[in-house]
């Protein structure tokens, strides 16, 4: 191996690096020394491709184990495809016009670029659907209802100004959502749903699941019914004891919905 390739395969480790998580001061001195002799910016594509590929995800960056596999199979790629001809990059040049030397000397951040992104997209978690975005997705379905609240004499529905209970039957799923409704100490307190159904005795309604409310403003909740609703016909919020209770003595009731008709 001539000193240029050695150099030149230097030179590309560090822009791997630099392109995948940044270089110590000694590093990026060293790529500088390198780069005065043959200064290469097509490293930025592969940069380019990993910032696209971590584009709505969480997390800036995989762990710190899968960027090294990244990194060896991104300096793979790139020698594979630097001598996938059976030629040195540097006779291809050699012989090549000046654009196409220009080319066959990114080819391999190319494919760099591209290892990079499959392989971050590859590790990257698919974004979990907030409960706004699963609510709206659940209004699109069939036989869904959408019963507004309606605010009772309680102290917890005293800022109240909005908000609706949106389930289906058929899919045993649904969302509730407040504005305005008081924040709870969970110590001390919780809100509890109670959904009503018609196929039962109004005395059983099936308990909803409890919930929290942190913060003034809009809050939206996803119903967790203990057993099968099988028809809906009337939900109620009551103020409990922490982790609820499994029959209510409704002391407590700030809100009703109760779909018309």
């Amino acid at each position: 191996m001539t000193a240029q390739n050695t150099e030149r395969d230097r030179m590309e480790e560090l822009l791997a690096e630099h392109a995948l998580s940044g270089l110590s001061a000694e590093d990026a001195a060293v790529l500088a020394e390198l780069e005065a002799g043959e200064h290469d910016e097509s490293y930025e594509l592969a940069a380019a491709a990993l910032e696209l590929a971590l584009v709505d995800h969480e997390q800036a960056s995989p762990p710190a184990e899968v960027m090294e596999r990244i990194k060896a199979g991104v300096l793979a790629h790139a020698a594979a495809s630097r001598t996938a001809t059976g030629r040195t990059q540097d006779a291809v040049e050699e012989e090549a016009p000046a654009p196409l030397a220009v080319l066959f000397r990114a080819l391999p951040w190319l494919a760099a670029a591209a290892a990079i992104a499959l392989a971050a997209v590859a590790w990257m978690p698919a974004r979990t659907p907030s409960f706004s975005d699963q609510r709206v997705a659940l209004l699109e379905s069939p036989g869904v209802m959408t019963v507004a609240w309606q605010a009772l004499e309680d102290p917890a529905a005293a800022g109240y100004t909005d908000g609706d209970v949106v389930w289906s039957d058929a899919l045993q799923q649904g969302y509730m959502r407040f504005v305005g409704l008081e924040p709870n100490d969970p110590l001390k307190e919780q809100y509890q749903l109670w959904i009503f159904d018609a196929s039962r005795s109004a005395d059983h309604p099936v308990d909803g699941g409890v919930f929290n409310v942190n913060e003034a403003g809009e809050v939206i909740v996803p119903i967790d019914a203990k057993i099968r609703v099988n028809q809906a016909s009337m939900f109620a919020i009551t103020v409990e004891r922490p982790g609820g209770v499994v029959v209510s003595d409704r002391s407590r009731l700030p809100l009703l919905a109760q779909p018309a008709g």
